[in-house]
């Protein structure tokens, strides 16, 4: 063999070497090596849910830490409030069920391109017993997507698991809240029934625009009568309109606990309005204090629960309904 055609053979070998390294044909074809990087990014998830002890959650402007605390309640850290179980239920069973669709990057270097570096996006890390991590989900940027007149708009979004490099596009965004309070389990009737609120008196301190209003028994029709200051029919609307306010009770914040001295009368101005709601026979009794700091919202407290709350002024003007508006003017 001549020295040109040794030549020709080694860069022949050479091209071949270099071919098989970039492309690997051993691992299959482009898509097969990609779609071995789609399904559920975490697998193990759904089997871990018993190990769960710490959950914390991120944004970039906000974070909470949910906790299991040594008596098997979860609270929320920062409020240091029992948390909403069913929320956080829900998150961790979409997290389960996230699946990649494809993979667009291997490159840490373009993390940010993405909006999946630290510290960008919404981030959730699941941790089990010793802080061993069970799932770290970075939600990363939208996908820019032309959507065409009459065309069903897809969320596409990047995204990737904060041990690995690897981005990938998906189309589930659950993107839990990172506000503390959100996870708080402050919804106070949420197992209750408009149609079980048999009765509302309203106690007012501060107008003495004091009265009660009761629904009538076996009326098919919603019907209401007031009995105090004087007994009158009352408006179907109105007393429907109460009872729908009340079982949708939602504190907007969470601001501190109450003290056993009385100074949190003083303080947060407590009582203006004291409510007592019938629920068949057992009765859910709250306050009304003061305006709080926070524009838009009154402080507020039940009676057998060991904090202060506030609610939004929405709410409050809900409730703080005055005599005239309850009465059914047709029966005048």
């Amino acid at each position: 063999m001549t020295k040109r055609n040794n030549l020709l053979l080694v860069l022949v070998l050479l091209f071949w070497a270099a071919f098989l390294m970039v492309e690997k044909p051993w691992k299959g074809d482009a898509h097969q090596r990609t779609a071995a990087h789609v399904g559920l990014l975490f697998p193990k998830l759904q089997y871990q849910t018993e190990q769960i002890r710490r959950v914390a959650v991120s944004d970039g402007t906000e974070s909470v830490t949910l906790q299991l605390s040594e008596s098997g309640r979860w609270r929320v850290v920062e409020k240091q409030h029992p948390m909403d179980m069913g929320r956080l239920m829900m998150v961790v069973q979409n997290l389960s069920e996230i699946n990649t669709i494809d993979v667009v990057s291997v490159n840490p270097e373009k993390h940010s391109v993405y909006g999946v570096a630290e510290g960008q996006g919404t981030r959730v890390q699941v941790f089990g017993e010793n802080d061993m991590v069970l799932a770290d989900w970075i939600a990363g940027s939208l996908r820019h997507q032309e959507i065409g007149a009459g065309q069903k708009p897809v969320m596409e979004f990047y995204m990737r698991d904060g041990r690995s490099d690897v981005v990938y596009l998906s189309g589930e965004a659950i993107h839990p809240p990172a506000t503390p309070t959100t996870w708080c389990d402050t919804h106070f009737l949420a197992q209750v029934e408009d149609a079980s609120v048999t009765a509302v008196e309203r106690f007012d301190f501060t107008t003495s625009d004091s009265w009660r209003i009761e629904r009538v028994p076996q009326v098919a029709t919603d019907a209401w009568n007031l009995t105090k200051p004087t007994e009158r029919p009352a408006m179907s609307y109105a007393g429907e309109s109460l009872a729908f306010s009340i079982t949708g009770l939602r504190a907007a914040d969470v601001v501190g606990t109450m003290n056993s001295d009385g100074a949190d009368d003083a303080r947060y101005g407590f009582p203006q309005d004291r409510f007592i709601v019938s629920i068949g026979d057992l009765p859910f009794e709250f306050e009304l204090g003061k305006p709080a700091p926070t524009t838009g919202q009154r402080f507020f407290r039940v009676n057998g629960i060991p904090y202060i709350y506030t609610i939004s002024d929405y709410d409050v003007s809900q409730l703080r309904l005055p005599v005239q508006r309850l009465l059914d003017d047709s029966q005048d």
